[in-house]
């Protein structure tokens, strides 16, 4: 696990190596409940008001306007699932370690979502 996102509405989430993202819920008694919400993720960011993009492995990046339920296949033609809605196609994480960070010049950096 390289990243974990907090949200400002109490939701966690974190990939895998394997391309999975899992998101969280939390309970009264401190613990959370995670389920796989997408298994070719790339990479996610997460901004102060809970805003989840995630940018899929064959470049499609969504964003998740509710409760998380899992992202149809990669070959999916729709733009809305669920509480899921495809913002564009065709976004590089790039393929240097390190490249959805700030600072590297290759890929798309997933930090895009502005505040508030």
């Amino acid at each position: 696990m390289e990243q974990i996102g907090f949200a400002a509405n109490g939701q966690l989430y974190y990939p895998t190596e394997g391309g999975g993202l899992f998101g969280g819920v939390g309970n009264l008694k401190g613990g959370y409940k995670f389920a796989l919400i997408d298994a070719n993720s790339a990479a996610f960011a997460v901004n102060n008001v809970s805003a989840l993009l995630d940018i899929r492995s064959n470049g499609d990046v969504w964003e998740l306007e509710g409760r998380a339920v899992q992202l149809p296949s990669l070959l999916s033609k729709t733009t809305h699932w669920y509480s899921w809605e495809k913002f564009f196609t065709g976004a590089d994480t790039g393929t240097t370690v390190g490249s959805q960070q700030a600072g590297i010049t290759t890929g798309t950096p997933p930090f895009v979502l502005p505040d508030g």
